[in-house]
C-alpha cells in the first residue's frame, strides 16, 4: 500500500524550529561553518565528517537523493555525543506515492578534538537502529587548512560496498560472521555494527570568498547494493560528487550537488542554536538590595496584641518574606538564620542572594553568618552558610565578586533534629503555594515503518498546590489541537491488550483530564528522599506510585527506586475517567551519575515494564544554561512489537527538547515549549510517564545546580 510523501510533516518540524533564534555571526564564520550532507548528518556531499554542532544546538530539515527522500531531526545532546531520527522514504519523485519507508537513528560521538597538528576524531553509526537498508559505521577524521576543511574515513556496511578492503585487525572482536547483508526487514542492531569488509572515503570542503558559500566535493564506497538486487535495471550514480552549501543567515542552510550519471542531490535545513533561546525563565519581581549600612538593632516582631502604626510596613515585610520563601527567620548575635522554600523557576543562587540580602538588611548590628536551610516541595537540602561581610564588600561596595563569595561560604547538614520530629510542626505552620503553568507539546514520530511520519500537537494547562509543605496536589487538562495518528493502526496488527497502542483513541477526546493526583515528598534522613502519588498519574494511567533516591550532596551519582500500580483509563469513557480493569505493576531500579563539569546527567534503570515485560533503559539528558533541557533515551525489552513485514523491533529510542515560555508576557512562570521525538503506540519498553520525580526535584538542592548557576548569587544590574 503506497504512502504519501513525508513533504507535509517535515514541513511541520521546519515551523517548529523557526520559534527559535541565534545570535548573527559574520559572513566568514558562516562560510567556514559546518554544514550537513545529504542525509542529515554534519559532512560532504554524500559522506560524513568529523566536525560536531555546537552543545545545545537543534536540526531539522528535508533532502532528495534519488530514488529516496530523507526527513531528519537531531539534537547535539553534549560537546561529543549527537543523535538523530531519519525516515527516509522512497519514491520515483519528490512528490510521487512513497513505495517504501526506512526509519533509522544516527548517532556520532567525539573522540578527539582537533589540535594544530591532530584531527578531530569521531566515530560514528548511520541506522545504528533501524532499517539495514542505510545501515553504516564509521571512523572519520576531519582537519581544517585555511579555508579547506578536509575529510578522510573508514567506513562499513552501506559505505564499504565498493571497492572494500578486509576488516582492519582492530575491530576483528566485532566479527562473528563473514557476510552483512545489505538489506532486510529485520532492523540492524549492535550485533550488526563494524561487521563485513571496510571502505575508504573522503573529501574537502572550501569556504568560497562569498558570504556564506562554500564548495564540496567528495568519493565514497557506496556501490549502492540494495537497490541493485531490488532492480537490476537501477543505474547508481557515481561514487564522487561536488556541490555547493550556502547559508545566508546562522540558522538556514541549503545546498546542491551532482554525482554523474545526471543524479542531482538536494538539501535544505535550519539550525537553530537552543543555547541562545531568547525565552529565559522570567523573574516577575523585583530584586532585594542590600541597605547602604547596617541597622542598630534587628527588626522587631510584630505583635498583634498591641496598636502598631507600622501595619503596613509589616505587611510589606510579610508579603516580601513569602515571596522570597522565607521563613523560620532566628536572628541571634551571632547568626541570621531562615529556612528558603525554592522556587522551580529560578536558579537556587539566585533565590540564595535575594534571600540573603533580605536577611542582612534586618539583621541589625553584630550577626557576621547568615545562614540558609534550602527546601524545596517538601525535600530538604544542605544548610548554606554565608560570610555578611563578604557580602556587603561585593554587593554594597563593589570590591568583590561571587567567587569571593564562594570561597568563604561553606555546607553542611542539618542534624540538630531528625526530619520526623520537624514534619508535624511544618505542616501546621506551611502556607499552601499555587502556581499555573502552560506547556505546549508537540510529539512526532520519524521511527514509522507503516505510517511514515506520524504527529501530535497540543497545549497542556495545570494547576501545582502544595501544601502542609510535604503535599502536592496536581491538576492538568490537555487540549488535543491536531494529530495524524488515525494511520497509526491501518497496517499495524491490533494488540489485545495495548499499552499503549491505543493513543490515538487518547486523541479523540479534543479536551482531556491530563493528570489528577495527591502525592506526599518527605526527606526522612540526610540526603533521602521519598515521595509518593495517587490518583489519574498520566494521561493513559491511574494508579499508585511510590519513589525513593539516595542523592548524597557533593557527589556526582545518586541512586533509587521506583514502582507503581497502576490501571489502564478507559479511552471511550468520558474524558477518559473510567478504569479498563486490566492492571499493571512496574517497577526500576535506577543509577544517576552528573558528567563532571556539565549539565548533562546519565541515568541507567533496570526492572519490569508497564506490559510485563523486563529490560532496561538508558537517558542522557543535558540542562543548558540558558533553561533550555535536551535528552535522549533508549529502552530495549526481552518482548517484541511485531510490525507488518513480519519484523520483530524491542529497542526504541527517543529525544526530548524542551524551552522556558516564562518570560513571554501572560504566561505563567515554568511554561515550556516541550517536543518529543519517539515511537508512536507501541506496547514493550513502556514505563510510566513519572509526574513528580525525585531526581528532578532535587536537582535545585544539588551542589551541581549550585556550582553551575552560583554566578547569580550576586545582585544583576
Amino acid at each position: 500500500m503506497a504512502h504519501k510523501n513525508l513533504g507535509a510533516g517535515s514541513l511541520f518540524l521546519l515551523s517548529v524550529c523557526l520559534l527559535s533564534s541565534a545570535p548573527a555571526s559574520s559572513a566568514t564564520e558562516r562560510s567556514r561553518a559546518p554544514s550537513l550532507n545529504m542525509m542529515g548528518q554534519l559532512g560532504l556531499n554524500t559522506i560524513p565528517s568529523a566536525r560536531s554542532l555546537p552543545e545545545g544546538t537543534f536540526h531539522t530539515g528535508l533532502s532528495r537523493t534519488a530514488p529516496y527522500t530523507h526527513a531528519f531531526a537531531g539534537l547535539q545532546i553534549t560537546n561529543r555525543l549527537y543523535i538523530g531520527l531519519r525516515q527516509s522514504s522512497e519514491s520515483a519523485r519528490f512528490n510521487s506515492d512513497t513505495l517504501h519507508l526506512y526509519p533509522g537513528i544516527d548517532m556520532k560521538y567525539r573522540l578527539y578534538n582537533e589540535s594544530r597538528y591532530v584531527p578531530k576524531i569521531s566515530v560514528g553509526l548511520q541506522s545504528a537502529l533501524g532499517h539495514k537498508r542505510f545501515s553504516a559505521e564509521y571512523l572519520v577524521l576531519s582537519k581544517r587548512y585555511e579555508n579547506f576543511d578536509l575529510t578522510f574515513g573508514f567506513g562499513w556496511g552501506r559505505m564499504a560496498s565498493r571497492m572494500s578492503l578486509p576488516n582492519p585487525v582492530l575491530f576483528n572482536a566485532f566479527q562473528n560472521k563473514s557476510y552483512r547483508a545489505a538489506d532486510g526487514e529485520n532492523p540492524n542492531s549492535p550485533a550488526d555494527w563494524f561487521k563485513g569488509d571496510m571502505g575508504l572515503f573522503g573529501g574537502f570542503e572550501y569556504a568560497t570568498p562569498v558570504d556564506g558559500l562554500s564548495f564540496k566535493a567528495d568519493w565514497n564506497s557506496d556501490a549502492w547494493t540494495a537497490e541493485h538486487d531490488a532492480n537490476p535495471d537501477f543505474k547508481a550514480p557515481a561514487p564522487w560528487s561536488v556541490g555547493l552549501s550556502y547559508r545566508p543567515v546562522d540558522w538556514l542552510d541549503a545546498g546542491v550537488a551532482y554525482a554523474g550519471g545526471e543524479s542531482i542531490m538536494a538539501r535544505l535545513s535550519v539550525t537553530p542554536d537552543m543555547v541562545a533561546w531568547p525565552l529565559k525563565p522570567a523573574n516577575r519581581y523585583g530584586s532585594i538590595r542590600m541597605n547602604p549600612d547596617r541597622n542598630d538593632h534587628p527588626a522587631a516582631p510584630f505583635d498583634d496584641n498591641e496598636n502598631n502604626d507600622d501595619t503596613d510596613e509589616f505587611t510589606d515585610t510579610l508579603t516580601t518574606e513569602d515571596r522570597l520563601g522565607l521563613s523560620h527567620i532566628l536572628i541571634s548575635n551571632d547568626r541570621a538564620d531562615a529556612d528558603l522554600a525554592l522556587h522551580e523557576n529560578l536558579s537556587t543562587p539566585h533565590q540564595i542572594g535575594e534571600a540573603a540580602r533580605y536577611l542582612s538588611n534586618i539583621a541589625g548590628h553584630t550577626p557576621e553568618e547568615i545562614r540558609l536551610h534550602l527546601r524545596m516541595t517538601g525535600l530538604q537540602g544542605t544548610d548554606i552558610n554565608l560570610n555578611r561581610m563578604d557580602l556587603e564588600r561585593a554587593m554594597r561596595r563593589h570590591h568583590g565578586s561571587s567567587e569571593e563569595i564562594w570561597q568563604t561560604t561553606g555546607f553542611h547538614a542539618d542534624t540538630s533534629s531528625s526530619a520526623f520530629a520537624r514534619i508535624l510542626p511544618e505542616i501546621g505552620t506551611a502556607k499552601s503555594v499555587m502556581g499555573f503553568k502552560f506547556d505546549l507539546v508537540n510529539d512526532v514520530s520519524l521511527s514509522e515503518d507503516d505510517s511514515g511520519l506520524l504527529y501530535r500537537t497540543g497545549g497542556r494547562i495545570s494547576l501545582a498546590q502544595f501544601f502542609g509543605r510535604h503535599f502536592l496536589s496536581f491538576q492538568s487538562l490537555r487540549l488535543n489541537i491536531a494529530d495524524n495518528l488515525q494511520k497509526l493502526n491501518e497496517l499495524r496488527p491490533v494488540s489485545a491488550s495495548p499499552v499503549r497502542g491505543d493513543i490515538d483513541l487518547f486523541t479523540r477526546h479534543g479536551l482531556l483530564i491530563d493528570r489528577e493526583f495527591v502525592g506526599v515528598t518527605l526527606s526522612p534522613a540526610h540526603d533521602v528522599h521519598i515521595g509518593g502519588t495517587f490518583g489519574y498519574l498520566e494521561e493513559m494511567y491511574m494508579g499508585l506510585a511510590g519513589e525513593i533516591l539516595y542523592r548524597p550532596f557533593g557527589k556526582n551519582w545518586a541512586i533509587g527506586a521506583e514502582a507503581a500500580l497502576t490501571t489502564k483509563r478507559d479511552p471511550l469513557t468520558f474524558s477518559a475517567l473510567a478504569p479498563t480493569g486490566d492492571r499493571f505493576l512496574s517497577g526500576f531500579i535506577n543509577g544517576y551519575y552528573e558528567i563532571p563539569a556539565t549539565g548533562s546527567t546519565v541515568k541507567a534503570s533496570i526492572g519490569r515494564f508497564l506490559g510485563g515485560d523486563v529490560g532496561g533503559t538508558i537517558s542522557l539528558t543535558n540542562e543548558l544554561s540558558g533553561g533550555a533541557q535536551l535528552s535522549a533515551t533508549l529502552s530495549a525489552s526481552n518482548y517484541y512489537d511485531p510490525d507488518i513485514y513480519g519484523d520483530k523491533t524491542n529497542v526504541y529510542t527517543g529525544l526530548r527538547l524542551s524551552l522556558p515560555l516564562g518570560s513571554l508576557p501572560f504566561i505563567p512562570d515554568g511554561s515550556q515549549f516541550i517536543m518529543n521525538a519517539a515511537p508512536f503506540g507501541r506496547d514493550t519498553a513502556q514505563r510510566l510517564d513519572n509526574p513528580a520525580s525525585l531526581y528532578d526535584m532535587t536537582e535545585p538542592l544539588s551542589y551541581r545546580h549550585i556550582t553551575r548557576h552560583w554566578g547569580d548569587v550576586m545582585l544583576k544590574k
